[in-house]
């Protein structure tokens, strides 16, 4: 029997890491047995979108709710329906769907409960967040405001054994080195999303917060090896790495350039890491460039469970090939493609077809 987990880095783009692998080859070492496809598609520019699709691979359609969109991901999903006729235990640890109410006896993540909030630690992070938004750019750094800020508030009134699940680097980090991985006798699929080398530049390579003037790109994707790198271990420690297949992949790529605005544009995300092993897959750190795509990945899990390797993970052939990529602008997502790199944002082409975006 086979677990497989897919592990949702966000905002790794496939260019920048594989520079920082040039600059810093140790980190092969760390990811051997591993296969990076270095010429993959995403699918959307943003998160929201892009991680419902990684789940069950169906297209937003025309004027569909962002919310709607994503539920249909999750109850149409192909891999997560044969993961239940399979009697798998299946956990989703992300925020980037609204669940239905349903989905609490779907996912065993899911529990039932209330929360509540310290009102007095609400008060002080809400005054802190002012703080942070007023005061002048140089004394930012020093404010401490952090995504975790509100969400360590929530305190769970059911079972004492729970808490709610943080995307943050920091207090991701922090709970994956305070809790051991727990075994269980029954298979497990596990997608795990976290914050990944998202803006803002807050980490240093060790995951410790240092602020936006210290920060950079190229640390925040090192503090995300870090937490990968620990997690694995953590697997391997627990004795279930070598029955486990792992899909570790990005939402989407990342361009550091800005708008007029001053937001991050969403050009030239569409070529995001993603690195593949498969259960009982033992070699050196290997690079694929044949042209994967996120339509791709549905079978791909099923390839991964079936106990095929990275050669046969993903049934494409070297050569061309035509991909679909969806941009976020403004109200709209527009429909380009490309047979060229995914890197080349050059090579993207605009079908001139565009879809509504409801948020």
């Amino acid at each position: 029997d086979k677990n497989l987990v897919v592990f949702v880095a966000d905002t790794v783009d496939a260019k920048d890491f594989k520079k920082l692998l040039e600059k810093e080859p140790e980190y092969e070492k760390e990811f051997e047995d591993f296969t990076f496809y270095t010429n993959t598609m995403s699918a959307y520019s943003y998160t929201y979108w892009s991680v419902p699709y990684i789940i069950g691979g169906q297209w937003i359609e025309s004027g569909e709710k962002l919310s709607d969109y994503g539920k249909r991901n999750v109850e149409d999903s192909r891999i997560l329906n044969h993961l239940e006729k399979e009697d798998y235990e299946i956990g989703l640890y992300t925020n980037s769907i609204n669940y239905s109410k349903t989905d609490t006896s779907r996912f065993v993540n899911f529990v039932e409960g209330g929360v509540t909030v310290w009102r007095t630690a609400y008060l002080e992070s809400a005054y802190r967040l002012c703080w942070y938004k007023y005061a002048p750019y140089y004394l930012k750094q020093y404010s401490g405001v952090k995504m975790s800020m509100f969400s360590n508030l929530l305190v769970f009134t059911g079972d004492k054994e729970n808490e709610p699940f943080i995307l943050e680097p920091t207090e991701f980090y922090k709970s994956l080195k305070e809790h051991d991985i727990k075994v269980s006798d029954k298979k497990q699929f596990k997608l795990i999303h976290f914050d990944g080398a998202h803006p803002p530049y807050n980490f240093d390579e060790n995951v410790n917060y240092i602020g936006e003037d210290k920060g950079t790109y190229e640390l925040n994707i090192k503090a995300t090896n870090t937490v990968l790198k620990d997690y694995l271990d953590k697997l391997k420690s627990s004795g279930v790495y070598d029955d486990t297949a792992i899909v570790i992949i990005s939402d989407h790529g990342f361009n550091p350039e800005k708008n007029q605005a001053g937001k991050y544009k969403t050009s030239k995300r569409q070529n995001p890491f993603m690195l593949v092993k498969g259960a009982h897959e033992h070699h050196d750190f290997k690079y694929d460039d044949r042209p994967i795509e996120f339509l791709d990945l549905q079978e791909a899990y099923k390839n991964l469970l079936d106990g095929k390797t990275e050669e046969e993970v993903f049934d494409v052939p070297d050569g061309v090939r035509k991909r679909t990529y969806y941009i976020s602008e403004g109200s709209v997502f527009r429909i380009l493609e490309t047979e060229g790199h995914a890197s080349d944002s050059d090579a993207l082409e605009d079908t001139g077809i565009t879809i509504r975006k409801v948020e």
